[in-house]
């Protein structure tokens, strides 16, 4: 229990959702949002124009990835569109790969055949000294990881472009438009930390109380760029503390007030509820508040919003209505997904004619 909670903590002093080692009692990382940014040592460029350094007034967005990465492909049309809606704006979009075995002998293959799908500068790290500068002196680890350079050349923000979306999306519309607080930023930055730090020591004595106010703490600084500090304050009551009472109780908090307005954040919750083996009825019927409200926000139209709203109306146990949601979300489902919403809406029908 105590290195799930640990490492989860870490991982989400950046909000980066993927896995991380146990935390351990390390130094404060060297880089952090509000320092200058590091130069980028390039062995090789593998798409755009040579960038000789970081010019002041222009706005950079350097996302360290690899071909290997599943979630960093999956990324890649979300940059190039960032990189064509505000190329006029003075952004460049730079890819950094630092961990391809073959360097530029994996990169240039990859990047070739992506073509115009991959729609921004891509660089190959010399020797790991940019992944060294950037990733290491941040003490990240996981990737795809990107840091915002704003205009004077600080780091304004770090973190998965992904995820959440729209704490990445608001950041960097502000640094565009110049009214982002970068040093403002930096200051609420240093006191994540710092709570972060002090809810580790709570968890390793097992005050978990204490440690579950002051992820509180994290997410009231900044609740659309902390959401993943609030899902796992539930899934610590849920999980870890298993006192699903006050875990789906803290859960209808932020589904009716804290991300009554995030589609995203609410779609999040209803999932982690959904795939639950053991949901309780008040459980589902969180979910399905949470899912409807995303559904709503989403515009009714969105299939795999559509595929989540359906799930949670069949686990609540009105199976007519999944029936006709699935039906919805198939004949709007993209290629990929239609296989898997088909067998769902099946499984549904059948359920219907017991």
């Amino acid at each position: 229990m105590l290195h799930w909670l640990l490492a989860t903590l870490s991982l989400l002093v950046a909000t980066i959702p993927q896995s991380a080692p146990p935390a351990a009692e390390t130094e404060r990382p060297r880089l952090s949002v509000g320092d200058k940014a590091p130069p980028l040592t390039v062995g090789a460029w593998a798409k755009g124009d040579p960038l000789k350094s970081l010019e002041p007034g222009r706005v950079y967005l350097v996302d360290f990835w690899a071909t290997w990465c599943v979630p960093c492909v999956q990324q890649i049309p979300h940059l190039t569109e960032v990189q064509r809606r505000h190329a006029d704006q003075g952004l460049t979009v730079v890819g950094v790969s630092s961990t391809d075995a073959k360097g530029i002998e994996d990169v240039a293959p990859f990047v070739e055949m992506m073509g115009e799908k991959m729609g921004y500068t891509v660089a190959v790290d010399r020797d790991r000294a940019t992944h060294d500068a950037w990733m290491t002196a941040a003490g990240q680890i996981s990737i795809p990881m990107a840091f915002l350079v704003d205009r004077e050349g600080l780091i304004a923000w770090m973190g998965n472009p992904g995820y959440p979306q729209k704490d990445f999306e608001r950041t960097l519309e502000s640094v565009l438009a110049g009214t982002f607080d970068t040093r403002g930023a930096a200051e609420k930055a240093k006191r994540v930390e710092a709570l972060f730090r002090q809810a580790s020591e709570a968890w390793r004595e097992e005050r978990h109380d204490e440690a579950l106010g002051l992820l509180d703490q994290i997410v009231g600084i900044d609740p659309p760029r902390h959401s993943a500090v609030a899902m796992l304050k539930f899934n610590s009551l849920l999980t870890q503390l298993g006192d699903s009472e006050r875990a789906y109780a803290y859960a209808a908090v932020l589904v009716d007030t804290t991300y009554l307005n995030d589609p995203d954040t609410l779609a999040t919750i209803a999932r982690a509820i959904l795939d639950r083996p053991d949901a309780s009825p008040r459980g589902c019927e969180i979910a399905l508040r949470a899912a409807s409200r995303s559904n709503e926000l989403s515009g009714n139209m969105v299939s795999k919003t559509l595929d989540l709203l359906a799930a949670a109306q069949f686990q609540a146990g009105d199976v007519e209505s999944a029936v006709a949601t699935q039906t919805r979300a198939l004949a709007s489902a993209s290629e990929s997904d239609q296989l898997t919403f088909y067998q769902r809406l099946e499984r549904y029908r059948l359920r219907l004619q017991k």
